[in-house]
């Protein structure tokens, strides 16, 4: 590396300044036939080195490992970020240029939380609450915006594959084969119509097609807990017509209203 590094100097007029230790160790190619700036180019290729120009005589050697950690930086932010598809303006649009403020969970992130009723979206939502409002209905909020408990109308909307569910009840709806939860904050008449003046959590339930597929689950817990899940899906006629098919059952037993022998207390 040093007789390369002096050769060039003696050959172009031009000073090298480096300290030994930079150098230390390093192996160079060499230069052949070339200008005086790829010539000192080629001499540093593959020793993690490069150089800039003080003057037109004078060239400083300096590691380029923060250009070269830039690049791994951007390669793995290249890697890692997934274009997320939404519908939240009624077609199909890359999440970051819809110009909504919204939380989406697709197939995987609503598989990893186990998110299986709308009670636990809003755990993973921020601006977004259900008051309960009944023994089985819920006021649903967003940013602090709800309807007046006593009104049927709501600030809220879910929309399931297009079709509104407007009533109180759909907040207590158990989700299966669900494909992706988009949550709109702020309001959306445009596109959505009446009840959507604090937002919509919009629904996009698996579509069945020519590929069979199908899950079973069994959950175990305290107080007698028992679930068992059910999904199946599949081309009955193929290309043309499929079936879908999603089945919970759920059993809880509530030691606290029965007495040990089993039945209800008085």
């Amino acid at each position: 590396m040093q007789e390369a590094l002096d050769a060039y100097s003696k050959a172009t007029g031009t000073t090298i300044v480096c300290s030994n230790e930079l150098i230390k160790g390093k192996n160079s190619p060499g230069a052949q036939n070339t200008s005086a700036g790829d010539a000192l180019q080629q001499i540093l290729q593959g020793t993690g080195l490069t150089f800039e120009m003080a003057d037109n005589n004078t060239a400083i050697l300096k590691e380029k490992k923060s250009t070269e950690k830039s690049e791994l930086q951007q390669n793995r932010m290249k890697t890692n970020l997934e274009e997320v598809t939404v519908t939240a303006q009624k077609r199909e649009e890359n999440v970051q240029e819809v110009p909504i403020s919204m939380t989406v969970f697709n197939e995987f992130a609503i598989e990893d939380r186990k998110i299986e009723s709308i009670q636990d979206v809003a755990s993973y939502t921020s601006n977004l609450a259900l008051i309960p409002k009944g023994a089985i209905t819920y006021l649903p909020s967003i940013r602090g915006i709800s309807s007046t408990i006593g009104t049927s109308s709501q600030a809220t909307s879910i929309i399931i594959d297009g079709i509104p569910v407007s009533n109180a009840g759909g907040f207590n709806l158990t989700l299966m084969g669900i494909e992706r939860i988009e949550v709109l904050k702020g309001p959306q008449g445009t596109l959505y119509g009446k009840d959507t003046e604090a937002g919509v959590i919009n629904i996009i339930t698996k579509q069945p097609d020519n590929e069979t597929r199908g899950k079973a689950g069994v959950e175990f817990g305290e107080d007698s807990k028992k679930k068992y899940t059910f999904s199946a899906s599949g081309p009955i006629v193929e290309d043309k017509l499929f079936l879908g098919v999603s089945a919970k059952h759920y059993l809880l037993f509530d030691s606290r209203r029965y007495t040990k022998s089993g039945k209800p207390y008085q």
